[in-house]
């Protein structure tokens, strides 16, 4: 849960070959990275920023944070920073964090039915959270799912992809990152 006064937001990280490691670490340092995760595709790692915000620009902190210091960083080579323009975010939920994965979905959905289709993906039993962003994808989606010897999670995270959010009227197009390892600050 966000803290009140505090904007929530995420940053995919392109890094150097062979710095991957290095640029963990040294983005986890950062108190502002509540979370950090390797994840496969176009880049190397996703953050999940909480900064606190601003009154007359709310955005401010995190663009002054990424602008200003993370994207000095020697070991990057590109960045690409999403703000939502709003969310919703459940309540923790059992069973404990170290017995669950993440996945990260963003959802691209037909002009116009945004806030419809996020309300349907949220009430979704392993949805954590939604977020209504700017860009090709319209919603990031961020699932939680129990980690399981009879049914294994990423068989699970596709399911439900296919058949629960691909399904919903509406929905043109997915995009699935599921980290291969991940970080998360006590709050």
């Amino acid at each position: 849960m966000v803290k009140p006064g505090y904007i929530k937001s995420f940053l995919l990280v392109k890094v150097k070959v062979g710095k991957e490691e290095e640029a963990f670490n040294q983005l986890f340092q950062i108190p502002e990275i509540r979370e950090i995760h390797f994840i496969p595709g176009d880049f190397d790692i996703l953050c999940v920023l909480e900064t606190e915000e601003s009154l007359v620009y709310p955005w401010k902190k995190v663009t002054d944070l990424i602008m200003g210091k993370i994207r000095k960083m020697d070991n990057l080579t590109d960045t690409k920073t999403i703000i939502p323009f709003s969310s919703k975010i459940k309540e923790e939920v059992s069973p404990p964090r170290e017995n669950m994965v993440k996945a990260f979905v963003f959802v691209e959905v037909e002009p116009g039915k945004e806030k419809n289709i996020m309300r349907k993906i949220f009430e979704l039993k392993n949805v954590r959270e939604v977020h209504f962003i700017p860009g090709k994808a319209d919603i990031l989606t961020i699932l939680e799912v129990e980690k399981g010897i009879v049914t294994p999670h990423p068989e699970k995270i596709l399911e439900i992809v296919l058949n629960d959010i691909r399904g919903i009227r509406g929905v043109k197009d997915t995009e699935t990152l599921v980290p291969d390892r991940s970080e998360i600050k006590e709050s």
